[in-house]
Order: structure tokens, then C-alpha cells, then sequence
């Protein structure tokens, strides 16, 4: 009896052997983002197994949620070591400082917290230095061609008034 391919398989075989498509620009950020959005889960599993425990005492919860909190912590180090690239990017390290900020509820942040509110402020003001830097060049260089053009006008103008002069 012959052996049956899976449907991966068959499907990889049509496929061929392909070339991997570049990432697209909103890409970019891909890495960061899946990582902020595993900080978001791994935080709400972790609010979430105490507010599930049935007993008074969070015996059962805390097996289960600490190992969450210890992920959560260390993907926030991670994210703060990773620059944002867009504004996706950006949004997605925002939103998980948010959620390790809502667990941090005591008067100091954790360390990985504070580094990844650090990163998110640097980030944020490199892109608003980015997003200037090209408005004022976008700016300049429409102030640029405006003269430019008027130049032009000017030179044409001062063209037919020479060949004027020169016609009488």
C-alpha cells in the first residue's frame, strides 16, 4: 500500500521552491510588536490566575502566574532593547508599558517596567525628531522650488523686455 502525503506536504510541493517576499514596511516593527503583545498576554494571565483562584489564600494561582509575571518582565527587557521603527511599532511598546505599568500598582516601577517606559520615551522622541526632520525639508524644499520658479518668471520676463529693447 503506498504511503499517503500530509496536505503540508502537498501543498510545499506546489508551492515550489519560492523566494521569500522582502518584508513590507509595516514589517518592520514585526518583531516588536509580537513581543508587546506577548508582554499584554503574559500580564493578563497573570492578573487573570488570581482572579480565577477559587481560595482565599492564591496557593493554585501563584504556580501559574509567576512564571507569567517572569516572562512578562523579561520580554519587557527585551522590548526596551529593540528600537521602534514605525508608528506601529510605537503604539505596541506604548500599550505594553501600560499593562506592566497597571501591575506595577505600588509607588515604584519594576526595573523591567522603567526600562521599557525609558526605551518608549526614546523612541517616541526620535520618531517625532524623524517625522520634523522630513516636514521641514518638505518645507524647504517647496520654499526652494517656489523661488526657483519666481526666478524663472523673472528670467523670462527679463528676456522679453531685452528682445523688446532690441526689436525697436
Amino acid at each position: 500500500m503506498a504511503k499517503r502525503n500530509s496536505a503540508t506536504k502537498r501543498k510545499k510541493a506546489e508551492q515550489g521552491n519560492k523566494p521569500f517576499d522582502k518584508p513590507s514596511i509595516d514589517d518592520r516593527d514585526a518583531v516588536l510588536i509580537r513581543l508587546c503583545c506577548s508582554i499584554g498576554a503574559d500580564y493578563a494571565a497573570f492578573n487573570g490566575a488570581f482572579q480565577v483562584d477559587p481560595d482565599g489564600n492564591n496557593t493554585h494561582a501563584e504556580k501559574i502566574a509567576y512564571p507569567c509575571l517572569r516572562r512578562a518582565q523579561r520580554n519587557c527587557r527585551k522590548a526596551a532593547e529593540i528600537r521602534a521603527i514605525t508608528v506601529f511599532g510605537l503604539f505596541a511598546k506604548a500599550r505594553a508599558a501600560e499593562a506592566a505599568m497597571k501591575d506595577d500598582q505600588d509607588s515604584s516601577l519594576e526595573e523591567s517596567t522603567e526600562a521599557l517606559v525609558n526605551s518608549l520615551l526614546a523612541d517616541t522622541a526620535r520618531i517625532a525628531e524623524e517625522f520634523a526632520a522630513k516636514e521641514w525639508e518638505a518645507i524647504r524644499s517647496e520654499r526652494q522650488a517656489e523661488i526657483h520658479r519666481a526666478a524663472i518668471e523673472n528670467a523670462a520676463g527679463y528676456v522679453q523686455h531685452v528682445a523688446k529693447r532690441a526689436a525697436s
